[in-house]
């Protein structure tokens, strides 16, 4: 970030590659272990060093019935379903908060649409309330204190169905309702503490971070490792409403925009004069440019992939005023991942395919045994590129 010494933004760029090629390296491993994803233990166990969140938390016990029903929808890939019991559980959840949004401004959606929209996102000051309480005292040593990456390293409800960002839109036209879940990235962590910028206990208990259950590094079978943007995650998808009217959504982790894809949201979600920034504003306005300049047959193509399996594009949007190590003459966007529609990434090279087949710029892809794991992450800690 910007203000570092030399040797201390080296050192911060290294870490910063070194905790995206873990995340990828968690992506790989989860993909032998998909089918177990939604599994939750619900009978209590005792907490161990091993299996520290092995059962739902004592608050969490009044939801045993939502997430056996939650698996259960998912398990007859009923997703639509799940999405809905999943996001009337978490707004439920004692350590999760919901924020209402406005409506959208005039002029964005179809005549007739009506949204109702809602972000959800942790509670961290009702979490480090309840570690200071004697019942959450147990707790303190696993997650450390309070912050998102304690709270996920003691919860697995949370692991597994609180993403880093999840936006619900209800959606109304001509007496039909329907529903939209734009979701950011599940939680993932680095391998030693200093690939975090928190302290927590989620480095110590990093297998409880893979996607699927009783799975470890050491059933990877290859390595994904990507250039991590140092900018604002973003992220994009295109839905149809209940009418068949496109719609776009995009916005930053915890705020997401939505507008008819045949107007130019630009004079709706106006940019503020410099140096002000709002992230998810614009992320609007370089996704609605990306899609501008598609042929009309390659934007045809694009949204039938994303609209049929309900995909959502992850990026990193980086401002030449913000958020950088190294300074940037212009603003750029990387995409890194796409979402499928229970929010797991689809393979990397897959992913990277579909970048390269619609002209969206990315970061670095490339793949190797998983073999190579301690030589590739001695590799990344030393570079000092940028």
């Amino acid at each position: 970030r910007r203000g570092m010494s030399a040797g201390t933004a080296a050192a911060a760029t290294a870490a910063a590659a070194a905790a995206a090629a873990v995340a990828l390296t968690v992506g790989c491993v989860a993909r032998h272990g998909e089918a177990a994803m939604q599994k939750v233990e619900l009978e209590p166990e005792p907490m161990n060093e091993q299996h520290p969140t092995t059962t739902l938390l004592p608050q969490e016990q009044v939801l045993r019935a939502s997430v056996d029903a939650i698996a259960l929808a998912r398990a007859r890939s009923n997703h639509g379903e799940a999405d809905h019991m999943t996001v009337e559980m978490l707004r439920r959840h004692v350590f999760c908060k919901v924020t209402e949004r406005p409506k959208p401004p005039e002029g964005a959606l179809p005549p007739g649409l009506e949204v109702h929209q809602q972000e959800l996102q942790l509670d961290i000051f009702r979490f480090g309330k309840w570690l200071r309480a004697p019942e959450g005292r147990p707790w303190l040593h696993v997650g450390k204190g309070p912050s998102d990456d304690g709270l996920y390293t003691v919860s697995q409800l949370l692991r597994e169905h609180m993403p880093r960002g999840l936006s619900w839109f209800e959606m109304t036209e001509n007496g039909t309702t329907t529903t939209v879940v734009v979701r950011g990235f599940k939680k993932f962590t680095g391998l030693q503490p200093t690939d975090e910028d928190e302290v927590s206990g989620a480095t110590e208990h990093g297998g409880l971070f893979l996607y699927g259950t009783g799975g470890s590094a050491a059933d990877a079978s290859r390595i994904v490792v990507t250039v991590k943007s140092n900018g604002e995650n973003g992220k994009w998808t295109l839905r149809r409403s209940p009418a068949g009217h496109l719609l776009c959504f995009a916005g930053s982790k915890h705020s997401t925009r939505v507008w008819s894809a045949d107007v130019d949201p630009r004079p709706l979600y106006a940019l503020p004069e410099a140096p002000s920034y709002v992230p998810a504003d614009t992320i609007v306005h370089a996704m609605h440019k990306i899609l501008e300049r598609m042929d009309i047959a390659t934007r045809e193509t694009f949204t039938d992939i994303v609209v049929t399996n309900e995909y959502t594009l992850m990026l990193e949007y980086n401002h030449r005023n913000m958020e950088h190590v190294f300074p940037i003459d212009k603003d750029f966007v990387d995409f890194v991942a796409v979402l499928d529609r229970q929010g797991i990434p689809i393979p990397q090279v897959d992913a990277f395919a579909f970048f390269d087949r619609f002209g969206l710029p990315h970061v670095e892809c490339t793949v190797h045994p998983a073999s190579d794991l301690d030589a590739i992450v001695q590799c990344v800690r030393a570079r000092q590129d940028n």
